[in-house]
């Protein structure tokens, strides 16, 4: 979402690189109206990896249903691919937004 602010907000910013599905959460979300009038879309990069990982006692991605998930910080495009499909499998998580290099120390040092 910062990207999509920074081009247009910012002056001599004239090109941003997104994931997809932010963009598609912008337009629905509707955060910037008339984005159809002022974005271009040039051309597709990469694939996005989704990395899922979570303890040895959850087996399926239903497991994590009313559980707490970490999916980084608000706003950012993990957060938004994240819920995104927390919604599309239909499974309510309680997301919490903590730096994944926080919550991979935490892990490490318990």
């Amino acid at each position: 979402m910062q990207n999509l602010g920074d081009l247009k907000l910012l002056r001599g910013v004239d090109l941003a690189i997104l994931q997809t599905d932010v963009l598609d959460y912008a337009r629905q979300a509707n955060y910037f109206p008339g984005i159809e009038t002022w974005i271009s879309y040039i051309a597709k990069l990469y694939n996005e990896e989704f990395h899922l990982l979570a303890r040895r006692d959850v087996k399926g991605v239903a497991d994590l249903a009313n559980q707490r998930v970490n999916v980084d910080l608000r706003g950012a495009g993990t957060a938004i691919t994240a819920g995104r499909l927390f919604d599309l499998l239909n499974i309510a998580v309680a997301p919490t937004y903590d730096d994944q290099e926080v919550c991979a120390w935490e892990t490490a040092h318990g």
